[in-house]
């Protein structure tokens, strides 16, 4: 789950891992670990290219969930680039 959290002065994006592949249901379970392995990835992305990666804020692992900066557009989504 993806959830743009908007406020006065900023906005945050949090993002949630569910314990299935959303767009299949529960008949496809995935392990919540991977939201930390993708707060991992997104640390060391910050690493080497600070410019095009989203600062992160928090991350929790009893909700297996993050919280990061929101880009504001015009940026792109990887995923959509890459189906373009």
């Amino acid at each position: 789950l993806v959830f743009l959290c908007k406020g006065p002065k900023a906005s945050v994006i949090v993002k949630q891992a569910l314990p299935y592949v959303r767009c299949i249901g529960e008949a496809w379970p995935l392990s919540l670990e991977r939201a930390f392995f993708e707060y991992k990835a997104l640390q060391k992305q910050c690493c080497f290219c600070p410019d095009y990666t989203p600062k992160l804020y928090h991350f929790d692992p009893m909700l297996s969930a993050f919280v990061m900066e929101y880009i504001e557009p015009p940026h792109l989504i990887l995923r959509e680039a890459l189906i373009l």
